[in-house]
């Protein structure tokens, strides 16, 4: 998680969703994107905007990428762009 606000910065606080509850999301800018389920009891099954480009992405709270940035040691997410 060093890693990742290394890399969000001083970026602005976008895209924020909650449930009103204990899941959140949000990104910062166009460099960072987190989803943060803190409710045993629910699944965070939901579609969400994260300013990030269309890709797959490594998920860094399980992961990180090898040395030579080709694959993801944990999970991975993809995004795709909104129609």
């Amino acid at each position: 998680m060093v890693k990742w606000r290394s890399v969000a910065a001083d970026e602005a606080l976008t895209n924020w969703w909650d449930d009103g509850g204990r899941l959140i999301a949000f990104s910062r800018g166009g460099k960072a994107f987190i989803a943060i389920n803190d409710d045993p009891q629910k699944t965070m099954d939901v579609v969400l905007q994260t300013g990030l480009p269309a890709g797959v992405y490594c998920d860094v709270a399980t992961g990180t990428l090898t040395e030579d940035g080709s694959q993801c040691t944990g999970g991975t997410v993809t995004g795709m762009l909104a129609n």
